[in-house]
């Protein structure tokens, strides 16, 4: 049976299904408001989502935030589209670099051209978001990609 698969901005009307998939993948969810879904992209399977993907703007600098699929969807390439999807809207916004936090996907993003970095590195936007500050740990791996 074919299924319909559909990667499409979040709206508000999304937040709570947004922070219901972040939660169950323990990703931060404390940050979050109706309106800031509204960075994300959401991969929908049949209309359920499957998947989705944030990411916060600083005019040339970005940060992909909070990657996840749902256990049921895994190992079907919707990471990496969902990935794809949101380089492909950054670049269309002026993004010229992304930057990323990861506990435990630094071998993943790096297979996808993100390359480690020290968090001494990242640059001030970076570094103030809330994901440097305090949603992220000190042992989270930041890494980086030139679009």
């Amino acid at each position: 049976m074919a299924h319909d698969l559909e990667i499409r901005a979040a709206a508000a009307v999304d937040f709570d299904a947004v922070v219901e998939l972040l939660s169950r993948a323990s990703l931060p969810v404390e940050d979050l408001t109706a309106d800031s879904v509204i960075g994300f992209l959401l991969a929908t399977i049949d209309d359920t989502i499957a998947g989705l993907i944030g990411l916060e703007h600083f005019r040339e600098t970005g940060l992909l935030r909070s990657l996840v699929v749902d256990p049921a969807f895994r190992r079907a390439g919707l990471g990496r589209l969902l990935v794809a999807a949101l380089e492909s809207q950054a670049a269309g916004q002026g993004v010229r670099e992304l930057w990323l936090l990861t506990i435990d996907a630094d071998a993943w993003f790096g297979e996808l051209g993100y390359s480690t970095r020290q968090r001494d590195q990242a640059l001030d936007a970076i570094r103030q978001t809330v994901d440097f500050t305090s949603l992220c740990p000190g042992d989270a791996v930041l890494m980086a990609k030139s679009l």
